[in-house]
């Protein structure tokens, strides 16, 4: 599937009104063709749409007629995917973060390490896929401290997030290689999970078929295909910021955990749920860091540890763009 001349919006709604029309566009898209880069969430908060050129003029439309401040980002998104750097399958001994790796090569290079670092890692299959795919994932423990709490990292939930698993596997690599001394301190003291891709069929089909594709590669209706796994979780399923039509981008499933992925995922976090000190979900596209909860203004036990954490990562110069959200 081909995205010519598809166009790249920021707008940023100012009213509680708007974000309620955005959020309707954004459940009915599939029906339009427009495609929602980032999540709709409150006023002043800004949303990347890309439009097809059949509905660019109806879109210009409406933003002048609500008055809502529009940004042309790209004039021709397919462009930007020619442009992304993806070339044909190397061995996992030329594994790099020059370009995007595919699935196979990914799971291949996760192999490889656990073979090179067996002392340090292991390797994790948390369950197969609708598809019957692998869910690969590693343990990181170097070591022998005792005590030592858990961090799990899920990457690439959502398949077209390409960044996510190049982000997961550079930190997997650091966390054993570099010898800085803030480094080694932060990778001994804590049991790592890291899942590079925690929705295969979705990520193989990003690559083969649909560089946008988001979902899964189940059936959800007679014409359409796929869930969000990242809705499908059973904790709040279906308590807003999702949606219960099947050919959506956000459609959170017939039921919670109807994925595959995300039942063999939740099963395996039960195993190790007791140690978890941090739960972390890498994401693209917008620069944001979340913090829970989204389904109530209530906060956490840890709320302003959690803030202040926040705040200082934000104002590293990596992440200057990046907005704090609460």
């Amino acid at each position: 599937m081909r995205f010519d001349n598809h166009t790249l919006y920021r707008i940023s709604p100012k009213t509680k009104e708007m974000v309620q029309f955005l959020k309707n566009m954004e459940e009915l898209a599939y029906s339009t063709g427009y495609n929602f880069f980032s999540g709709v969430h409150q006023e002043g908060v800004p949303v990347d749409i890309l439009v097809p050129p059949k509905e660019l003029e109806k879109f210009k439309e409406i933003l002048e007629h609500d008055d809502i401040d529009g940004v042309l980002l790209n004039t021709n998104i397919q462009e930007a995917i020619d442009n992304e750097g993806v070339s044909a399958e190397v061995g996992a001994s030329n594994f790099g973060w020059n370009r995007y790796h595919t699935y196979d090569e990914i799971s291949q290079w996760l192999r490889e390490m656990v073979f090179n670092y067996d002392d340090k890692l292991t390797l994790l299959n948390a369950g197969r896929t609708f598809e019957g795919r692998d869910i690969l994932g590693v343990k990181l423990e170097i070591g022998n401290r005792r005590n030592r709490r858990a961090v799990f990292i899920e990457v690439n939930i959502h398949a077209r997030e390409w960044v996510t698993s190049a982000t997961a596997t550079y930190i997997l690599n650091q966390l054993l290689i570099n010898q800085d001394a803030a480094v080694r301190e932060l990778a001994e003291s804590y049991v790592w999970y890291i899942f590079p891709v925690a929705n295969p069929d979705g990520f193989v089909f990003s690559h083969t078929n649909n560089r946008l594709w988001r979902k899964t590669r189940t059936r959800s209706s007679i014409l359409c295909f796929g869930t969000d796994p990242n809705r499908n979780w059973p904790y709040q399923w279906m308590q807003g910021g999702a949606s219960n039509q099947p050919c959506s981008d956000i459609y959170a499933g017939p039921r919670p955990l109807s994925e595959p992925s995300t039942a063999a995922l939740s099963n395996f976090i039960d195993t190790v749920g007791q140690d978890l000190i941090a739960y972390i979900s890498f994401h693209s596209y917008s620069q944001m860091l979340l913090l829970p909860y989204e389904h109530t203004t209530r906060h956490l036990d840890n709320y302003n540890e959690m803030l202040a954490i926040g705040r200082e990562a934000i104002t590293k110069p990596c992440l200057e763009d990046m907005e704090l959200h609460t």
